[in-house]
């Protein structure tokens, strides 16, 4: 067995051990103990490309959260995660609260969710939360493909607040920057020499109507990082330079409507010896193509759905595109993970949800993807067909929490 399978194997089984005893002495009583909540769900899917079905385990989210006294809470959540290799487990938001004025002003230091507009800072690892069976592919966290630094490892202050007529609220935060690659995100060193920010505003209006608007920026380290004792950061690391993110989103939800629409545009600056290199499907070596070009990466889903009693049907569409293979979202990883955004991709994604009880529901979900070209012609492997490529996939899920 490979040792990385052992290692993710073994703390899983570790962290698995220490919530099972916390489990044993949680009490229903919140007054008493700390209740262990979570979700999880599990999917049939069949994939055209390949005419294949099969029964799918996803995220097994464990959560808790207590409040101390007026003032201080905390919260932990650790997500079990299968795939090819096993189950890993990864703790996701661990951080304390402190509040200071009411709802104006929450200081929270540990690690959260990256402020990068709604549904990033709303849905986070429990499927049965949000009505889709999937996340759109811009909201997708980092281990799971994500292009987005989902995460960040740092201090946050957030608020909100009756103004006019509506609520304003707001969300700054000071964090490890990206670390050498995307995935995984720096919560334990911090690769550069200056912090990540990320900024958010929003403003809810009392018809049901929220707008808002995000900033993130960071330093890129590059393939030059090494961490404390002067140890390397990682066996293959991304190019050295800068990312900076604006978004913008528009919500609308009613007791009949769900209207859920982002945009998230990236913009990655490379120093002039930075280097693009790609990793071909199915190898474990990386081949240099040559230097990284700045690159402008445009992210966009809208999604829409109608509350029909216990039925939800819905749509989304989104849109993925950027003008060059961007150097650090496709360098690979250690562990051989294959590499992100290329070209432009369009999802069209249809469903129904169906609430099978308050903490319970099956939904169906079919999605149609339409890419400019195909993976393997944008990855530069000879012979490759450059035609468009396209596919669709089906998934049954059921999503339930405790």
């Amino acid at each position: 067995m490979p040792s990385f399978q052992r290692g993710h194997r073994a703390k899983a089984f570790s962290l698995l051990s220490i919530f099972i005893f916390a489990a044993l002495g949680a009490r229903a009583d919140v007054t008493e103990g700390v209740p262990l909540r979570g979700f999880a769900d599990f999917s049939v899917i069949h994939e055209a490309a390949d005419d294949s079905d099969s029964f799918q385990l996803h995220e097994v989210d464990f959560f808790v959260a207590k409040q101390i006294d007026d003032t201080v809470s905390f919260l932990i959540e650790l997500c079990f995660q299968p795939s090819f290799d096993g189950v890993g487990a990864d703790l996701e938001r661990t951080y304390v609260q402190y509040r200071v004025n009411s709802n104006w002003l929450k200081i929270s230091g540990g690690r959260f969710h990256t402020s990068l507009g709604y549904w990033n800072d709303t849905f986070h690892h429990g499927g049965y939360l949000q009505t889709a069976a999937t996340r759109p592919v811009m909201e997708r966290f980092e281990d799971a493909g994500g292009l987005l630094p989902t995460h960040t490892t740092g201090v946050e202050l957030r608020g909100n607040g009756p103004m006019s007529n509506g609520i304003f609220g707001y969300i700054v935060s000071v964090g490890n920057g990206r670390g050498p690659v995307k995935d995984p995100p720096a919560f334990y060193y911090d690769y550069n020499k200056s912090k990540s920010l990320a900024a958010l505003a929003y403003y809810e209006f009392n018809n049901g109507l929220r707008t808002g608007v995000n900033y993130y920026h960071s330093d890129l380290p590059g393939g030059g990082s090494r961490g404390p004792d002067g140890i390397p950061s990682a066996t293959i690391v991304g190019p050295a330079g800068g990312e900076s993110i604006y978004g913008a989103h528009a919500v609308y939800q009613t007791a009949a409507i769900e209207w859920l629409t982002e945009y998230q545009h990236m913009e990655h600056t490379y120093k002039n010896n930075a280097q693009l290199s790609l990793m071909s499907v199915g190898s474990s070596t990386a081949t240099v193509v040559g230097p990284a070009q700045s690159t402008h990466i445009d992210l966009l889903y809208s999604q829409l759905g109608y509350h029909l009693g216990q039925y939800t049907p819905y749509m989304r569409f989104e849109l993925n595109e950027t003008d060059n293979v961007d150097a650090y979202l496709n360098a690979p990883t250690a562990d051989g993970e294959i590499p992100g955004l290329l070209g432009t991709t369009r999802y069209y994604v249809a469903g129904m949800r169906y609430e099978l009880s308050p903490a319970s529901a099956l939904k169906f979900e079919a999605t149609y993807v339409d890419s400019r070209a195909s993976i393997l012609e944008q990855l530069k492997i000879a012979g490759a067909d450059p035609a468009r490529h396209s596919d669709w996939s089906t998934n049954l899920n059921w999503s339930y929490g405790w």
